[in-house]
């Protein structure tokens, strides 16, 4: 299989998908991964999709909240991760494209995240794809040896609206 793969599509996250999609959390996020179903599917996070790859397999998630602010619209990135054995074959990218396309559609202007400021393969691939540091955010993270496991990033993009 080449290294570049480029037929995935977005889907609603089902039942099914959550044992992958939480072995793919524990995989990323070791320091502290969600650890039910509920987090993903029942719980007040927003919108959980999933990205598939051309044969249908669960390659990443990406979960979303659109929330109104005064008369703004803004939406947040909760939780997105690639499954490490597809890194590096342009899952992340599409997962924010989209995401970039729904912020878009909700009317938001910007697109929010935060990432810990020690993952810089994550860092690395929301600036190639065009988000900002806004400012760092000390302690927002309970769970972390150092402190910039514990320090949050925040990053935004401008929308297509």
């Amino acid at each position: 299989m080449s290294k570049k793969q480029t037929a995935f599509r977005m889907r609603k996250m089902a039942e099914k998908d959550v044992p992958t999609v939480l072995r793919i959390e524990s995989l990323s996020f070791p320091i502290a991964p969600w650890k039910s179903s509920t987090s993903f599917l029942k719980g007040n996070q927003g919108m959980s999709s999933v990205v598939e790859d051309g044969e249908g397999q669960v390659v990443g998630y990406l979960v979303l909240k659109s929330s109104r602010r005064t008369s703004a619209v803004e939406v947040t990135i909760i939780k997105m991760a690639t499954d490490p054995i597809h890194r590096g074959r342009g899952v992340g990218t599409f997962a924010l494209t989209w995401a970039k396309q729904f912020a878009a559609r909700e009317k938001a202007q910007r697109l929010f995240l935060r990432v810990r400021k020690s993952n810089a393969a994550a860092r690395g691939l929301y600036e190639r794809e065009g988000f900002a540091e806004v400012r760092a955010v000390p302690e927002h993270y309970a769970r972390g040896a150092t402190v910039e496991e514990r320090t949050a990033i925040e990053m935004k993009c401008r929308t297509e609206v």
